[in-house]
């Protein structure tokens, strides 16, 4: 019997090991489990700290050409992001490249926003120009041609019939009379210096008005014309429009006067259904036909239309816009159009009282879209610090959809288009806007 129970505790004590060395095996192979488990999770961080986000180089430049700022105009450019916060602040010098250039996150949206401010003898005058997810690019200002700043030459007519009307815009003072067969004397505002002149008038003695150019007017000079001795503008195109509240078509010409591009009006009709224009040959190479319309009383609503080329007979009908006001609120808008168009124009300003108070005008430009939503009220307030306003001032608003086949798809072309303030176009081209007044939407 001892022999026995000496032979059972062994047994057990092997058993024992047995199981103890079960157990620490299985729980050796949890541990290296875990480890590598633990492995895998810190690969995996790595290859997450890996994917950063990727940067480019923006780069936005303003080339100015001549004084195009002096000390009573200023300009600043702004590079903002969606959240309206100035980025970069760069004044603008004339006769150089101004350059603004920031590392950004290539899937981010900047904006650029041109200020300029004028000191006028009556007040301030302040502008932004905002223009919505711009791509890097370079642009250019060019001095504008030496103006008349007010300057005005006097034009004497003899023999003109009485009364004498003038078809174009141009004149600052007219006197006439009737005796010895008409005589006008006119005060006249030159639109630049030097300069040249167009006039177009219409006598009662005659069927066809009568024009009179001269290039190269000088400041105070006095010109004295036999108005008998003045050519018929021999050529003439009819424009029908649609019966509005209020509308003008307008001919401009375009010629290079040394070396210089101008436009010259050289016929205007207001109110009428039916306009006939009058323009002379050999002057200007290329026209600009301008429709202007205001639908209605109850519903304000402009339309305008260019067309530039050759003049020839037109009848137009209403240009198809079409939108609805989502919600408009201080410099945002959440708008929908169902018009196709190539660029959206938002336009805000503070009301004023009188010419000494000063004025804040911003215009937003973006591509056009069916949808459009934005606020520039933190741009605004971000831009102007120092000024006696705030974005909750800026309380007019209009929408501009424009339709231009020159520059349709082509944004960057559209930004130096209105930087420029671009009055010509290439021959062909078609141009349609349609603007929105708050109390348009309906």
């Amino acid at each position: 019997m001892k022999r026995i129970s000496i032979f059972l505790y062994c047994l057990l004590i092997c058993l024992s090991c047995s199981t103890s060395s079960t157990d620490s095996d299985t729980k050796g192979t949890t541990d290296d489990e875990v480890v590598d488990g633990s492995d895998d999770d810190g690969q995996s961080g790595n290859e997450e700290e890996e994917e950063e986000e990727e940067t480019e180089i923006f780069t936005f430049s303003l080339q100015i050409n001549g004084d195009y700022f002096n000390e009573s105009y200023q300009g600043t450019l702004y590079l903002s992001n969606e959240l309206g916060e100035v980025l970069v602040e760069k004044s603008l010098v004339n006769n150089s490249i101004n350059l603004i250039e920031l590392e950004v996150n290539t899937s981010a949206v900047h904006d650029i926003t041109l200020v300029t401010k004028r000191d006028t003898q009556f007040n301030v005058e302040t502008e932004l120009t905002t223009f919505t997810d711009v791509d890097s690019g370079s642009y250019v200002l060019n001095a504008p041609a030496a103006n008349g700043n007010g300057d005005t030459f006097n034009l004497n007519l003899t023999n003109t019939g009485f009364p004498l009307e003038t078809q174009n815009s141009f004149v600052a003072d007219v006197s006439g009379t009737s005796a010895d067969g008409g005589s006008y004397q006119m005060e006249v505002t030159l639109p630049d210096y030097p300069g040249n002149f167009y006039g177009l008038f219409q006598s009662p003695d005659d069927t066809e008005p009568r024009y009179y150019y001269q290039s190269g007017v000088e400041r105070n000079s006095e010109i004295e014309v036999d108005f008998q001795t003045l050519s018929l503008a021999e050529n003439k195109m009819t424009v029908e429009i649609p019966v509005f509240t209020g509308s003008s078509v307008a001919l401009n010409g375009f010629a290079t006067d040394n070396g210089v591009r101008k436009v010259k009006s050289l016929d205007v009709v207001r109110r009428s259904f039916v306009n006939e224009l009058y323009y002379p040959s050999d002057i200007f190479d290329t026209y600009e036909l301008n429709i202007f319309m205001l639908c209605c009383s109850d519903r304000p609503l402009h339309y305008q239309i260019s067309r530039f080329g050759l003049p020839n007979d037109q009848v137009f009908s209403l240009p198809a816009f079409e939108a609805s006001l989502i919600n408009e609120d201080t410099i945002a808008v959440a708008l929908e159009s169902m018009s196709d168009h190539d660029f959206n124009t938002v336009y805000f300003s503070r009301p004023i009282s009188n010419i000494y108070d000063d004025t804040f005008n911003h215009r937003i430009h973006s591509v056009g879209q069916s949808s459009l939503s934005f606020s520039k009220a933190q741009l605004f307030d971000n831009i102007i610090t120092d000024g006696p306003i705030q974005s909750s001032d800026i309380t007019g608003f209009s929408v501009k959809l424009t339709r231009n086949s020159a520059l349709a798809d082509d944004y960057s072309q559209y930004i130096q288009a209105i930087l420029e303030s671009r009055q010509e176009y290439p021959n062909g081209t078609h141009i349609e806007a349609g603007t929105f007044f708050r109390s348009s939407f309906q």
